[in-house]
């Protein structure tokens, strides 16, 4: 099956059909539309090695994949809450909080999610998180197996994220930042490492291309960029990206900060 999406309104379409748990919407949303974004999260955040998968056009096993390993992960994590009264069928959660606030196309929304997601409860792969916190990601904790603390719910912090990537990443108008907000956004910057402080000024702040963005944090490259492809270039910012967000998001929602960003966070508890 072949679902042809074009903008934001089939986008919607779509999603109430897998919301409505119409076999083939779904089959295509768990298969062909999610595996691009499951590849991606398997070999670049998970670190997961390629597997051989059936590849049914030549009868063999002759497919790697880097997804098998996340698939179900992400299916509860996009498909919960499961209803006892309704067969237990998922009631797909994520995927209605995008129909309620629809700001992007359905794509960015799932990147943003999921890749954050991913990113939160896999902290050997980020690099600006705390020992203790590295530590205990490998722990059990209150009697819970590791894949068990990682289907919990969409908390603020989440939303916080997906807000921040809308208004910065997407510059979608509907997320709606006050003078005030922006200047807690602002000192919320300022307390990032170095590293992640440029990139959110570099990117979201001055209309640089991303090869002006490479000069300017050519430090920061492991490999001079002058002799690295357009692609690394910009797969590479693009991490900066995501981390540079997961830490600004962080640094807004912790407990110790709590006085520091009220106005973010009133907006935060007000947009669910």
């Amino acid at each position: 099956m072949k679902i042809r999406l074009t903008d934001v309104n089939d986008d919607l379409a779509f999603v109430r059909r897998v919301i409505g748990n119409e076999k083939e919407p779904v089959e295509y949303f768990l298969k062909d539309f999610s595996k691009p974004l499951l590849e991606y999260v398997g070999r670049c955040i998970l670190k997961l090695p390629p597997v051989e998968v059936y590849n049914p056009d030549e009868r063999t096993f002759t497919t790697y994949s880097y997804s098998a390993g996340c698939s179900s992960l992400y299916y509860k994590f996009i498909a919960e809450e499961f209803a006892e009264d309704r067969n237990f069928l998922p009631q797909w959660d994520k995927l209605r909080y995008y129909e309620a606030s629809c700001r992007s196309r359905l794509v960015t929304y799932l990147n943003v999610i999921t890749t954050r997601y991913f990113y939160k409860h896999h902290p050997d792969t980020f690099d600006d998180i705390s020992d203790d916190e590295r530590r205990r990601s490998g722990k059990r904790r209150d009697g819970k197996s590791i894949e068990e603390e990682l289907l919990n719910s969409y908390d603020e912090s989440e939303r916080l994220y997906l807000l921040l990537c809308m208004k910065l990443q997407d510059k979608d108008e509907e997320v709606r930042f006050s003078e005030d907000m922006f200047r807690e956004l602002e000192m919320a910057r300022t307390m990032l490492k170095e590293k992640f402080a440029k990139v959110i000024e570099y990117c979201y702040f001055h209309d640089l291309t991303t090869t002006e963005i490479a000069e300017q944090m050519k430090d920061d490259f492991e490999t001079d960029p002058a002799n690295m492809s357009r692609k690394d270039i910009q797969t590479r910012i693009s991490q900066w990206k995501n981390r540079a967000l997961a830490s600004l998001t962080n640094i807004i929602m912790q407990d110790k900060n709590r006085g520091l960003f009220p106005n973010i966070r009133e907006y935060v508890s007000n947009n669910k």
